[in-house]
């Protein structure tokens, strides 16, 4: 059970990475027509 907690916590950190580097991205692509 708690190897199972460990991938699910690796999984959603994982996850929250990927969101915050789309987010960062979509906001610089917003960013570019501003200019």
């Amino acid at each position: 059970v708690c190897r199972q907690i460990d991938e699910y916590t690796h999984l959603i950190a994982s996850i929250k990475a990927q969101i915050k580097m789309v987010c960062e991205g979509i906001r610089e692509l917003l960013q570019l027509p501003a200019e």
